[in-house]
């Protein structure tokens, strides 16, 4: 079996199904040779170590033994594909948004910590607000907001945002909506959007 190619609509599903029928045959390295030939089939390094993922990943489902699994690991196709990952990431950081010194993670940290929620929000605080609730956890782990004090209405959450007018329209979802994130605000951990859902149960 070593060496053998599986091809097909789905290599990946045929390749575990067969791994998994054998694998009482298959000597480890047997199975690692499978893995890499299938990994090569792919034409980049991050594509090979996907493929290798989802290959244990499928091999997990079909309840493989554990040896099976350790075979699957290309020591090699996943420290290249880390350290291009890692490259890439850098190279999206440094060709992003030029953004403007005002909206700076740190400018931003700034007047939230300066910021005395007992007063109204100005639109400035909700906007601040909003930036943060789009960065990463790790980026706003030392951030604490002081003198907060949850309203009994939610006009004090909106401030200068929305007139009564505007929330007269407003629909009975976007007003629950709206309630929520004032009862919660209290025990708010900020982070990435996962967090924000995860903090009001979205």
């Amino acid at each position: 079996a070593s060496g053998r190619r599986v091809t097909g609509r789905d290599p990946i599903e045929k390749l575990a199904q067969y791994i998994k029928e054998n694998e009482d045959n298959l000597e480890p390295e047997e199975i690692n040779t499978l893995a890499y030939n299938l990994a090569k089939t792919a034409p980049t390094v991050i594509a090979q170590s996907s493929r290798l993922k989802l290959l244990r990943k499928k091999l997990r489902i079909l309840n493989a033994k554990y040896l099976t699994l350790e075979a699957i690991y290309i020591p090699d196709i996943t420290q290249k594909s880390n350290k291009e990952q890692a490259i890439n990431q850098e190279l999206r950081e440094d060709e992003g948004y030029d953004c403007p010194e005002f909206f700076y993670l740190e400018n931003v940290q700034k007047r939230l910590k300066d910021c005395n929620i007992t007063n109204s929000p100005t639109m400035q605080n909700l906007m601040d607000i909003m930036i943060m609730l789009s960065m990463r956890p790790a980026d706003v782990a030392n951030l604490r907001i002081d003198y907060y004090k949850p309203s009994s209405t939610i006009l004090n959450i909106l401030g200068t945002a929305l007139d009564m007018q505007k929330m007269q329209k407003m629909s009975p979802d976007h007003l629950y909506l709206w309630k929520k994130i004032q009862n919660k605000l209290e025990n708010y951990s900020f982070g990435s959007r996962k967090q924000f859902r995860r903090n009001f149960h979205f």
